[in-house]
């Protein structure tokens, strides 16, 4: 294969580490990293540098604006927050021939934006993913190779201070991969009147309860603001459950065949660095990958739209990025 053309646009700590999956990347590449923050683009080199193992035939350009890219792009991993993801989306089709785009989450700010730009991408001809790695973990892939479909399934995520507004959509889209006919709908909410501002500024962020429902299949959301406590998974699907421990790398089931004795096993949860590269080999040799296509990930971002919108919290999308 001829040398792969990467664009990264956004070189903070997600877009750097999108960096140091590529420096993994066994292809002949040309990069190209471009945020207006040379402090930035400075911290995803050192990051380049210290996860480059070996000699790869890679040449890394990092930029202070899109006109310095040069020639077409093969994929562009759009890392921006998401205030300004439509903006960019729009620059990068006007200015850059490209073939393909992976979009951090959020996607979009709002529902107008996100089919605004589905439709541009799709009268282009871009294919496009939304960046929720999860689906891609070992651990949910074999999850979902024991899930009974004909069975309802109740997942529940609970913990504390995890971030409601900003990390729901990493659960609404695993509920999407494990069920993937379940055209979630938001339920009902118990959320907190207090908004919070969030470590990023100029974003807002939320505590409290959501629930989203599909004919028989409920997801539930909780997180608590008075403590602190890593997200916990429990799903239960017809005589079967499944309790995940991420933090611990802990994963149990228990099935009633089994007397619902316990069956643990350790799994690993891959850093972004150990993803992104074999994203970027599948869309190079096979045209697509296991993240959601942008249209599917309309499915995983609409109940959070409602949910927020019914919530009445204004310009909703400011609670996440």
């Amino acid at each position: 294969m001829s040398e792969v053309s990467i664009l990264i646009v956004g070189a903070g700590q997600i877009g750097s580490r999108h960096l140091q999956g590529l420096a993994k990347l066994d292809m002949d590449a040309k990069i190209f990293v471009v945020d207006p923050d040379t402090n930035a683009l400075a911290i995803a080199k050192s990051r380049y540098d210290e996860a480059l193992v070996g000699s790869k035939n890679h040449s890394v350009s990092f930029c202070e604006s899109l006109s310095l890219v040069e020639g077409n792009v093969d994929v562009g991993i759009i890392a921006t927050n998401a205030r300004i993801r439509k903006k960019i989306v729009h620059s990068i089709v006007a200015n850059i021939t490209i073939k393909y785009l992976i979009l951090e989450k959020i996607a979009f700010q709002s529902k107008s934006d996100f089919i605004e730009i589905l439709q541009l991408l799709n009268r282009l001809g871009i294919q496009a993913w939304v960046n929720c790695p999860r689906r891609l973990y070992s651990v949910y892939r074999q999850i979902k190779s024991c899930l009974d479909i004909t069975s309802p399934l109740h997942m529940s995520i609970t913990g504390g201070n995890w971030s409601l507004g900003s990390n729901s959509i990493h659960w609404l889209d695993l509920f999407h991969f494990l069920l993937e006919d379940a055209h979630l709908s938001h339920h009902c909410s118990n959320l907190e009147e207090k908004v919070y501002k969030s470590k990023r500024e100029g974003y807002i962020e939320l505590f409290g309860e959501l629930t989203f429902a599909s004919r028989v299949n409920k997801l539930y959301l909780y997180s608590a603001s008075q403590v602190t406590c890593p997200p916990f998974i429990h799903i239960e699907n017809g005589h079967q459950r499944f309790l995940i421990d991420e933090r611990n790398g802990q994963y149990t089931r228990y099935t009633a065949d089994d007397q619902w004795k316990p069956n643990r096993q350790s799994f690993a949860v891959p850093l972004q660095s150990d993803l992104t590269h074999q994203v970027i080999a599948d869309i190079m040799h096979h045209g697509k990958c296991h993240l959601a296509l942008l249209e599917m990930a309309l499915l995983s971002h609409q109940p959070l739209f409602d949910a927020l919108a019914d919530y009445h919290v204004k310009n909703i999308m400011l609670s996440v990025t």
